[in-house]
C-alpha cells in the first residue's frame, strides 16, 4: 500500500517538503546552531551580558528570544489557518514563507564576517526569523494534506512525510558533521552549513511547488483580510470553548494535552542550549545526541503504535509520558566529570630537564574555549599580563589589539609548545596566574613544580558545580553513578537522546490518535483546529518558564519545572475517561443523523 501511495506525484511532493524543512529543523536548530551561537556569544561578551539590569548568559538570551518567536507564531497561526481554509492561497503563501526561511538561514552564515559584537546578534535574529517562517509555513503545509489523498490515505501520507523528514534531517546533519570535523570546526564550515541548508531547503521544496496544485476552495472568501481572519479565528475558538459542557471529557483531555505536549516540545526547544551552556557539551557530541534522538524516534513511534493497537491507546500514551517525565527529571542529574588527567586541563605546564637545564613547557588543550575578544575584558587583560608564559598570538582577524590562543603550529597540526627557564620570576608568575584564574572559566594543571603537582579548575568552568540551585543533585549523581562508571557528559547526552527519542514521535502520534477517537466526525475539522491551536500555545509556556527559572534561580530548576509540567499533564490524562468521551461523540453523531 505504501508503495502505491508513494507513486502519486502529489504524495511525493508532500513528503519531500518534510525532507526539505527537516534539514533546518534537525541539522541547524538542534545540531549546529546552539554550539555556534554559544561560542560567538561568549567570545563577544564573556559568560554573561547585562540587559535591563539583569545578568543573562547565552542560554537565557536564546531561550527568551525563541519564546518571543513562539508567541508570534501562536498569535498568527489561527488567523493564517482561517485564511488557508477560505482562500486559494495555500501553496502561494507556503512558497513565500519558505523563501523567507531560506533567506534567513543563508544570512545566518554571514555572522563570521561581522564585527564581534554583532556576530551573535545577527545569528540569533535571523535564526528566530527562520524558525518563525518555518513554523508558520507548517500551517499551510499541513493544510495541503486533505487535498492530496482520500480520507483513508491520510494517516499513511502523514506518516510517509514524517518518516521522510526524519531521514532527510539526519542525512543533512551527517553531511554537516563531516564538514565540521574535516575543517576542525572552522567558522567557514559553520557558514557553509547554513548556506547548504538553504540550498537543501530550496532544492527539495521545488518539487512540492511543482507537483502539488493549488487546492480548490469551496465558496472562497477572496476579500478576506488578516483583520477579518483574526476576528473569525477568535470567534471560532470561542465557539468551540462554549461546547465545554457538551464534551467535558474531550476538554479535560485537551488540558492534559496542553500540559504534556508543552513539556515535551519545551525539551526539544531548550534542551540543546542547556546541554551546551550549562553542561559544556561540544558541538560534535550535540550532533551525535540529535542523531541518536532522530534514529530512535521513527522506529519507536511504530513500536508504541503497535503496542497501542494490541492494548489501548490511552494506556500506551500514559506509559510514554511516564518515561518522558523520568527522562526529563534525569536531565537535572547530568553533570560533566571532574578533570583528573593533566591532558584534560585547558592550560598545561610541565617542569622538565633539558640537557641539564631546568625548563618549563606550556601548551593548551585543543578544546580550550576562545578568549573574549573585547580588549577591555578581564580575559584580555590577564592574557596581556601573562603573555610571556602562555601560548598566545595576536588575533590578526580583529581590528583591535587582542590575543588568542595558539593551539597548533601554523604549518602543521602539532601542538604549539613554548618553553622558558625555570626561574623564581617565572614560577611566581605561574602562581599568580593560577590565583588570577580561580574565578574564571579555565583550568590549569602544573606537573613537577617545586610545590608538587597543582591542579586548579576555575569557579566558572563547566565542571565546577555548587553555585546554582539543584547542583547538589548533579554532584551526588556524578559521585555515585557517572564518575564510578566513567560515563562522560557526551555519553550522558547520548543516553538522553536515545531515551527521549524513543518517546518523542510516539507521544505526538498517540496523542493525536486518542483525540481523534473522542471527536465527533461531523465536527472533526473544527476540533482538530482547536487542538492544533492549543499545541502552538503550548510551545510558549514551557520555554518561558524555563527562561525565567534559569535567569533568576538556575537552569536545572528550569528543567525540573518542565518535568513537572509533563507530570501534571500525565496525571490529568489518568483522569480522562476515554470510553465516556467516545460514547459522547457517538451520541452526538446519532443525534445529528436523526435531525
Amino acid at each position: 500500500m505504501a508503495g502505491e501511495t508513494w507513486k502519486k506525484k502529489e504524495v511525493r511532493g508532500f513528503a519531500l517538503y518534510d525532507w526539505a524543512k527537516s534539514g533546518f529543523e534537525t541539522s541547524i536548530t538542534a545540531g549546529v546552531f546552539p554550539g555556534w551561537f554559544a561560542a560567538l556569544f561568549i567570545t563577544a561578551n564573556g559568560l554573561n551580558v547585562e540587559i535591563a539590569s539583569i545578568e543573562m548568559n547565552a542560554d537565557n538570551i536564546m531561550t527568551l528570544t525563541v519564546t518571543f518567536g513562539a508567541i508570534i507564531v501562536a498569535l498568527l497561526s489561527p488567523s493564517l489557518g482561517v485564511i488557508a481554509d477560505r482562500k486559494p492561497v495555500k501553496k502561494k503563501t507556503l512558497r513565500i514563507l519558505t523563501n523567507l526561511g531560506i533567506f534567513s538561514v543563508v544570512v545566518m552564515g554571514a555572522a563570521p564576517f561581522l564585527p564581534v559584537d554583532l556576530k551573535w546578534v545577527c545569528l540569533l535574529v535571523f535564526y528566530v526569523l527562520a524558525t518563525c517562517s518555518n513554523n508558520l509555513a507548517s500551517v499551510f503545509y499541513n493544510s495541503l494534506l486533505p487535498h492530496i489523498g482520500t480520507e483513508d490515505e491520510m494517516n499513511e501520507i502523514s506518516n510517509l512525510g514524517f518518516a521522510t523528514g526524519y531521514v532527510g534531517g539526519c542525512a543533512l546533519l551527517i553531511i554537516h558533521l563531516a564538514l565540521l570535523l574535516g575543517s576542525g570546526f572552522a567558522d567557514w564550515a559553520f557558514t557553509a552549513s547554513m548556506v547548504s541548508t538553504g540550498i537543501w531547503w530550496y532544492g527539495f521544496a521545488i518539487f512540492t511547488f511543482r507537483w502539488i496544485p493549488e487546492p480548490e476552495v469551496e465558496n472562497p472568501m477572496e476579500d478576506l483580510g488578516f483583520r477579518e481572519s483574526t476576528r473569525l479565528a477568535v470567534s471560532e475558538v470561542m465557539s468551540t470553548l462554549r461546547e465545554y459542557k457538551n464534551f467535558r471529557t474531550l476538554f479535560l483531555y485537551i488540558i492534559a494535552y496542553f500540559l504534556f505536549i508543552d513539556g515535551i516540545n519545551s525539551i526539544q526547544t531548550v534542551g540543546a542550549i542547556y546541554f551546551v551552556v550549562t553542561l559544556g557539551l561540544t558541538t560534535f557530541d550535540l550532533i551525535l545526541l540529535v542523531l541518536a534522538l532522530n534514529l530512535f524516534a521513527a522506529p519507536m513511534a511504530i513500536v508504541f503504535s503497535r503496542i497501542a493497537d494490541r492494548t489501548s491507546t490511552q494506556g500506551t500514551l500514559q506509559v510514554v509520558l511516564v518515561i518522558a517525565t523520568v527522562v526529563t527529571f534525569l536531565g537535572v542529574t547530568f553533570a560533566p566529570l571532574e578533570l583528573e588527567e593533566h591532558e584534560d586541563f585547558d592550560i598545561q605546564y610541565e617542569y622538565m630537564d633539558d640537557g641539564g637545564n631546568a625548563i618549563i613547557q606550556v601548551s593548551v588543550n585543543s578544546g580550550i574555549k576562545a578568549l573574549v575578544q573585547d580588549p577591555a575584558d578581564q580575559e584580555q587583560i590577564w592574557a596581556m599580563e601573562y603573555s610571556n608564559i602562555l601560548p598566545l598570538e595576536m588575533d590578526t582577524s580583529s581590528p583591535d589589539d587582542i590575543l588568542r590562543w595558539k593551539i597548533t603550529h601554523t604549518d602543521t597540526d602539532k601542538p604549539y609548545i613554548i618553553s622558558f627557564s625555570d626561574s623564581s620570576g617565572n614560577n611566581a608568575k605561574i602562581s599568580s596566574l593560577i590565583e588570577e584564574l580561580e574565578d574564571s572559566r579555565f583550568s590549569i594543571s602544573v606537573l613537577g613544580g617545586s610545590e608538587g603537582d597543582v591542579k586548579m579548575t576555575g569557579t566558572d568552568h563547566v565542571t565546577s558545580l555548587g553555585d546554582q540551585a539543584l547542583d547538589g543533585v548533579a554532584i551526588a549523581m556524578r559521585d555515585l553513578v557517572w564518575a564510578p562508571l566513567g560515563i562522560a557528559i557526551g555519553v550522558q547526552a547520548l543516553i538522553l537522546g536515545m531515551l527521549f527519542g524513543s518517546i518523542q514521535g510516539a507521544s505526538q502520534g498517540l496523542a493525536r490518535s486518542l483525540f481523534g477517537k473522542m471527536v465527533p466526525e461531523s465536527r472533526s475539522a473544527e476540533f482538530f483546529g482547536f487542538f492544533g491551536f492549543f499545541g502552538r500555545v503550548g510551545n510558549v509556556i514551557g520555554p518561558l518558564v524555563y527562561t525565567l527559572c534559569s535567569i533568576f534561580i538556575g537552569s536545572k530548576v528550569g528543567i525540573l519545572a518542565i518535568a513537572f509540567i509533563i507530570l501534571a499533564g500525565t496525571l490529568v490524562l489518568f483522569r480522562v475517561d476515554v470510553e465516556d468521551g467516545i460514547r459522547v461523540a457517538e451520541e452526538y453523531e446519532a443525534s445529528i443523523n436523526k435531525a
